[in-house]
């Protein structure tokens, strides 16, 4: 955990969060529970800062890197309907969303297994 992650109070509460700045770039492998069993490398800012509101209304910013910061990034992506994959190319977006309308969601290994006992 970077010494930034460790300097954000816990639990992190964000109303009507905005990025006020981005720096950098980092890549990170994504999945998400809307498009389960799915995973790709998504590319989002290294260190972000984030303008939001906390529970009573006061206005405050955060900034993190790391997983926090990829999280933050993610979880802000849901807010504008925006999901993992359309952050990747064309090709790649269309291939999962081809492979979901053909196939639905793959089962996971474990119930995969269970089935055929």
């Amino acid at each position: 955990m970077s010494e930034l992650e460790k300097s954000v109070k816990q639990p992190l509460i964000l109303i009507n969060p905005v990025i006020v700045e981005g720096e950098g770039k980092t890549t990170f492998d994504e999945g998400c529970l809307s498009v389960p069993t799915f995973y790709e490398t998504v590319e989002r800012f290294k260190v972000v800062e984030i303008r939001a509101q906390d529970l009573d209304g006061k206005e405050f910013t955060v900034k993190s890197d790391g997983l926090l910061g990829i999280c933050m990034q993610h979880e802000m992506d849901h807010l504008e309907g925006t999901l993992f994959i359309d952050h990747l190319s064309f090709i790649k977006s269309n291939k999962i969303k081809n492979q979901i309308k053909k196939h639905g969601y793959p089962k996971p290994e474990k119930e995969k297994v269970e089935d055929k006992a």
